[in-house]
């Protein structure tokens, strides 16, 4: 796998250890034991982007429904971090959407895509959206170890201009508590994972 200066050098926000491994153990028992439902994408209709479509050709995840108290917790940490993305990415951001908690089973994806939409639907805050973040509560590994998960990396495309490497992916290997940052309109996917289970924490600033 590509070393996280890789990405870092092409513009994206790596941070190793954002949560510690104690956190990431114990969010991911909370998420394991919580209550879920199916994620969802964003599509248009009718010249509306209508929110919390189930489409399971495009995204197959579990979202996970944990306590306040988490969410108030990881939240609070987010916010923190909210002048370091803006100063990194060049752009006043104002606010986050709730973050997310995700789990992807063995054979669970989602297609390549961005987290924006058209200009013309200006009005939704799907096209606001500035800066995606993700965090890893476990780590991927080829190795069956526990709590770890083979497949589900988290992959990049056209970070370079050149027509050539346009279609070109790159692997972001997932390490427990580890942070990536990116603009919202970069194209990405994850891949389906293979074994185990994949848990991250997920969020966009706009």
């Amino acid at each position: 796998m590509l070393p996280h200066g890789f990405f870092r050098q092409l513009g994206l926000y790596i941070q190793e250890g954002f949560l510690d491994e104690q956190l990431c153990a114990q969010i991911s028992s909370e998420m394991a034991q919580a209550s879920h439902s199916p994620g969802t994408v964003s599509t248009v209709r009718e010249g509306r982007v209508i929110e919390d479509v189930v489409k399971e050709t495009t995204r197959k995840v579990k979202r996970r429904n944990v306590s306040n108290a988490t969410q108030k917790a990881i939240s609070s940490r987010i916010e923190q971090l909210q002048p370091t993305l803006a100063k990194h990415f060049g752009s006043p951001l104002s606010e986050f959407q709730p973050p997310s908690f995700l789990e992807y089973d063995k054979g669970h994806f989602f297609v390549r895509h961005t987290d924006t939409g058209a200009p013309q639907y200006s009005g939704s805050f799907v096209y606001e959206r500035k800066v995606s973040m993700s965090v890893f509560l476990n780590a991927e590994s080829d190795e069956p170890l526990e709590d770890t998960y083979s497949g589900g990396s988290l992959f990049f495309y056209g970070l370079w201009d050149d027509p050539a490497l346009k279609e070109a992916g790159f692997p972001l290997r997932g390490e427990v508590g580890l942070l990536v940052a990116f603009p919202s309109n970069m194209s990405h996917e994850v891949k389906p994972v293979l074994r185990g289970i994949r848990r991250t924490i997920v969020t966009w600033f706009y």
